[in-house]
């Protein structure tokens, strides 16, 4: 997304993504998930490695995330990972494909990252759960615009309940719901 006090609309990346035929969205989401500065960070400095969890949570803690959003912020790295094919879990253990195996292409395009910290791109099923919540403490509450938010959350009897509630905490402390 793009914009802002005077509206949002969608980036050039975005609308190549809702447009592109199957065979052209693989760099393309490459690019969309290494597009926030956060998630670019982390696979820079993984990319090739095998990592746990714990071990993210700890770069992404050097990388300036709030204490409170570090779960949330690696679990919205991993989840966008393996939408883009960027990377494999096992367990508790996340393995980057190769900076030099992907398909990533850098954009010519001039597109605003601000405080762009990645949102979960659409899952396997086709679901897009978005939520718009700051993931790093960089700027005061008070110069934030207020935007509209919309939330889908798909729950079944696999989901961790813990981690459910922890998000719903944060969605309410935001004001999302």
């Amino acid at each position: 997304m793009e914009g802002g006090q005077e509206g949002l609309y969608a980036s050039n990346l975005a609308k190549k993504l809702a447009a592109a035929p199957a065979d052209e969205m693989p760099p393309l989401m490459e690019t969309a998930a290494l597009k926030p500065k956060l998630f670019r960070a982390l696979f820079d400095t993984f990319h090739g490695d095998t990592v746990t969890k714990a071990k993210l949570r700890q770069r992404a803690s050097d990388l300036n995330v709030h204490p409170e959003k570090l779960e949330l912020a690696v679990d919205t790295y991993i989840a966008t990972l393996l939408t883009a094919d960027l990377a494999a879990v096992d367990d508790d253990r996340v393995t980057h494909k190769s900076a030099a195996h992907i398909n990533a292409q850098e954009s010519s395009e001039t597109e605003p990252n601000n405080n762009d910290t990645g949102g979960l791109l659409p899952d396997t099923n086709g679901t897009s759960p978005q939520v718009d919540i700051p993931l790093l403490d960089d700027t005061p509450h008070s110069s934030r615009a207020r935007a509209q938010v919309n939330i889908s959350i798909s729950i079944d009897s696999t989901m961790d309940s813990e981690k459910l509630q922890k998000q719903l905490e944060l969605l309410k402390k935001y004001g999302a719901i």
